[in-house]
């Protein structure tokens, strides 16, 4: 056949026909992948494909084939090109983190607290760090809180106003009065500010 001759019709359901089941050998596939290298679909091409496919969805058991080769595939840990050997890297916010050969990372004062529980922490545990340094990972440089507790612990109180500031406030206020309502909220939230700094 030429290259670039057209088949009528009939020969082409002539060729289909007598391929039917016809298994290439390694050598043939080789030679018609070839072939098609650096070939693209026309952009009619593409939308009829895209046309035949709209609304199929695959099989389970295909889902799961294509999900396993998915994992063979993942280039994670030892398997990714860039692996230096893994181990303690310092994140850039200054918390050490530990590497895996088969993937993953995690903290390493993560890890050294749930030694130390004997268990794995829960979503909203913390694992802070005693003497504010963060890559001070010794068991007894680490305390067990609560995500509430520990930002109570890091949040600064307000900064005490001075004599000046007070006395700006006073007559920037006089003649103002407040309606019951608003001296209601503003009494909750002086209480409530109270209670946080004490």
């Amino acid at each position: 056949m030429r290259k670039g001759s057209h088949q009528s019709p009939e020969a082409i359901t002539k060729m289909r026909a007598a391929n039917v089941g016809k298994k290439y050998g390694p050598e043939a596939r080789a030679n018609m992948s070839r072939s098609q290298l650096g070939r693209r679909h026309s952009e009619e091409t593409k939308e009829k494909v895209r046309q035949a496919k709209l609304g199929k969805r695959h099989r389970p058991e295909s889902i799961l084939k294509m999900r396993r080769a998915a994992r063979k595939r993942r280039l994670n840990g030892s398997r990714n090109p860039n692996w230096r050997g893994g181990g303690r890297r310092v994140s850039s916010e200054g918390y050490v983190m530990l590497s895996f050969p088969e993937g993953g990372r995690i903290s390493e004062h993560r890890l050294v607290m749930e030694k130390k529980l004997g268990r794995r922490l829960r979503r909203g545990e913390i694992a802070h760090h005693i003497n504010g340094n963060r890559q001070d990972n010794r068991p007894e440089n680490l305390e067990l809180m609560t995500a509430s507790q520990h930002s109570k612990h890091h949040s600064h109180p307000f900064p005490p106003v001075s004599v000046e500031g007070r006395e700006r406030i006073r007559i920037a206020n006089l003649g103002k009065k407040h309606t019951p309502e608003a001296r209601a909220k503003m009494s909750v939230s002086a209480r409530n500010r109270r209670k946080l700094f004490a």
